[in-house]
């Protein structure tokens, strides 16, 4: 769960980069299911911001295949376990991503990001948030392990 989560922070500050390079915002677009979730590489054609109508459109371009997280973590699924808040009290939405109406966490070419949170939890009850400070493009690794309830930040 943590490895998954890392993934996607390392792949974030890869395309954050690219973005900077390149001077065109980068994202990744989020899709999850009941049974998988995968990340997928996009850049903005068009600038006007990454939005999924654009995706859909051919506007806006994935930059690779989808990474199938649960193919790679296995039993590693979306949202927060029931009854579970957020680190800072709240409500997850319930697919478990909160970047936008698109779930697209967008990295702009002069350092910011869509802020946001992905959260992830295993069989056991455990879960971890990444939490996106928008305006700097600052990470966050949050876990909460079932056994104290306690969220701590990791880094």
């Amino acid at each position: 769960m943590e490895a998954a989560a890392e993934e996607l922070v390392l792949f974030a500050i890869g395309l954050r980069t690219a973005a900077a390079a390149a001077g065109a915002s980068r994202g990744i677009a989020i899709d999850s299911t009941a049974a998988a979730i995968e990340w997928t590489p996009v850049v903005d054609g068009d600038n006007d911001g990454l939005r999924r109508a654009d995706l859909r459109a051919g506007r806006d371009i994935a930059l690779g295949p989808p990474r199938n997280v649960s193919r790679n973590y296995l039993r590693v699924i979306v949202g927060l376990p029931p009854g579970v808040r957020t680190p800072t009290g709240g409500t997850a939405p319930a697919d478990g991503i909160a970047f936008g109406r698109g779930d697209l966490l967008s990295l702009s070419a002069d350092g910011t990001a869509t802020s946001g949170s992905l959260y992830l939890q295993n069989r056991f009850g455990d879960a971890v948030a990444v939490r996106v400070y928008g305006a700097t493009a600052r990470f966050s690794l949050w876990r909460r392990r079932q056994t104290d309830g306690v969220w701590r930040r990791r880094w």
